[in-house]
């Protein structure tokens, strides 16, 4: 078969876009989460929507695989690649097993950056990198009293986030090193005039400050 490791949107868009040229052809998809299918964009512009978490999925493990053709391997992990042997030593919470594959994909995204912050409150920290993520980070903000939420980084998806909430009820503080938002993708007077705009809306920026401890 041919395999597939990852279940975002470029592991599920190759295996629609496959399918048009190919019905027959053996396909695997190996993912870590439950390999339901969403639009990631989505996760920072929900609260304004009005989407609950499970809103957001397009369809669960069961469903793409049958409406794709395709065999998924949810909640396993790939140990390793033996390009050689053309085989993947994967692992689940049953098993572990070989996979051998044609040809192989690497479909698996970016991680998020992890900072180096000290504190006792540093583990509490969200990473919101997948719809796993969202739900427990949503969970969290539903529980909580306190409307105020800090944001570390002003790119696209921090800034997205920040408007998300703000519009929403909560009170948002955006923190960066960078002396303006979206510093990678606007020159400065238009990331001021950006900046402002937000501001409008009662969005708080700390900018040109690293952050050291959470407590």
């Amino acid at each position: 078969p041919i395999v597939i490791i990852g279940s975002g949107m470029a592991g599920y868009t190759l295996a629609r876009e496959f399918r048009k040229l190919n019905t027959e052809q053996a396909l695997v998809m190996i993912c870590a989460d439950d390999a339901v299918n969403y639009a990631k964009p989505t996760l920072s512009n929900a609260l304004v929507g009005n989407k609950a978490p499970e809103q957001i999925a397009l369809g669960d493990a069961e469903k793409m695989a049958a409406q794709l053709n395709l065999r998924i391997e949810k909640h396993t992990w790939v140990k390793h690649i033996d390009a050689e042997k053309r085989e993947l030593h994967i692992e689940n919470q049953q098993q572990s097993s070989v996979q051998p594959y044609s040809k192989l994909i690497l479909a698996v995204g970016a991680n998020p950056i992890r900072l180096a912050i000290s504190g006792d409150a540093s583990d509490d920290i969200h990473v919101v990198n997948s719809l796993t993520d969202y739900r427990t980070f949503r969970e969290n903000l539903s529980k909580s009293a306190d409307k105020r939420v800090v944001i570390l980084g002003a790119g696209l998806i921090g800034c997205e986030f920040a408007n998300d909430l703000q519009n929403t009820g909560h009170q948002a503080t955006v923190i960066d090193l960078a002396p303006q938002p979206l510093g990678r993708l606007l020159p400065a007077h238009v990331a001021e005039a950006f900046k402002q705009n937000l501001e409008e809306t009662g969005i708080q920026f700390v900018l040109g400050k690293k952050k050291k401890k959470v407590s």
